[in-house]
């Protein structure tokens, strides 16, 4: 169950991803809910923060003891804000995150402009926070500087830093087959999904206070899963791996609630506690309020490139990366780099993915 409520989430930011125009929500609640999944396909740019409503002892109730107050209310004060233009020339391309981590306000940046990332962490803030050793950071410093990494010291100091050729990357760990899919072809999923939404999707309107005209959304989960799941595998098997089939999901109806005010989606929640009467839920007791909260600003700006990042080798990233991942371990130059070696004991399903490239590691 816990796994179907997580998905569930994911599918409710795909609903709630959506700009607003048109009809009056209290007088046509249905049409409204068409024309801002309509206005998704053609809004410059979107910003959205997702963040969790609850409270301290619910928090701690869901993890049925295992989070202290203190740490629960780290949860409360955490949030992720994602903004993207809508390019499909991924030259064009631009996007940032920013997360604020229990209190710890842009925690985590990135900046994603044509196929060049910038990046940046408090890591020795984030190390503090989790009960991280501050030598540790000291001492990745000094290996990396040992090394001839002179990216390490600008990282742990929490200075941006510049990779470029992320397309290239990519390749090495999600597959040239998947990273080489159009971003045409994933708008065209995108506007699917919308479609798919607007297919399934009842509303009604509502009256419950919030930023702007209050409208409750209907799902039914197994036939949205459905056409969710199709869209997703158009982007390559690596969107729709470790996905459970629609028939693990209760055959139920999920409702969100939506504001919209001046032709605009404002905000949406997914309230948890609706899966209490789901067959097979093990929501803890003692659970109040839990819900997930997404508002969205509309972006008609750009993403600016940071000032002095360092720049990262992505070659130099990449044999770092496969070092981690190997059974020995070792540094970034003792690593291979071809694609091939990298992917060799890795799960069927990612190997595929390379067929073209790595023919002789394909199953028979």
């Amino acid at each position: 169950m816990r796994r179907s409520v997580l998905i569930l989430s994911v599918l409710a930011l795909g609903l709630a991803a959506c700009g607003g125009g048109g009809p009056d929500p209290q007088e046509d609640p249905q049409a409204a809910l068409t024309s801002a999944f309509d206005a998704l396909k053609e809004a410059e740019g979107i910003t959205m923060t997702v963040s969790v409503r609850s409270d301290t002892g619910s928090i701690q109730a869901m993890s049925e003891g295992s989070l202290s107050e203190e740490d629960a209310q780290k949860v409360l004060d955490s949030s992720i804000t994602i903004t993207g233009r809508n390019e499909t020339d991924p030259e064009k391309a631009q996007a940032e995150m920013s997360i604020d981590m229990a209190g710890i306000d842009d925690a985590l940046e990135m900046k994603f402009i044509g196929t060049t990332m910038y990046l940046r962490g408090a890591v020795r803030d984030i190390m503090e926070l989790f009960g991280g050793n501050p030598d540790d950071a000291d001492r990745f410093v000094a290996d990396g500087e040992t090394a001839g990494i002179d990216w390490a010291r600008p990282a742990v100091e929490g200075e941006w830093l510049k990779i470029e050729g992320l397309d290239e990357l990519g390749k090495q760990f999600v597959g040239a087959a998947d990273m080489d899919r159009t971003a045409a072809q994933q708008q065209e999923a995108l506007n699917e999904l919308s479609n798919l939404i607007e297919r399934n999707a009842k509303a009604e309107a509502g009256d419950k206070e919030g930023p702007g005209d209050h409208l409750i959304v209907t799902l039914d989960v197994r036939d949205f899963y459905d056409g969710f799941q199709e869209i997703a595998g158009s982007l390559g098997a690596m969107m729709t791996a470790g996905l459970p089939p629609a028939a693990e999901l209760p055959d139920e109806d999920v409702v969100f609630d939506l504001w919209i005010d001046d032709d605009f989606v404002q905000q949406m929640e997914l309230d948890f506690l609706q899966f209490a009467d789901f067959e097979g839920a093990d929501i803890p007791e003692g659970v109040e309020q839990a819900a997930l909260r997404l508002t969205f600003e509309e972006f008609d700006d750009e993403v600016e490139a940071p000032e002095d990042a360092t720049t990262v080798d992505s070659q130099e990233l990449s044999r770092l990366f496969g070092g981690m991942g190997s059974p020995g371990g070792g540094t970034p130059g003792d690593q291979p780099t071809d694609i091939c070696e990298q992917l060799k004991g890795a799960p069927p399903e990612v190997i595929e993915q390379s067929a073209e490239e790595c023919p002789e590691l394909q199953p028979n």
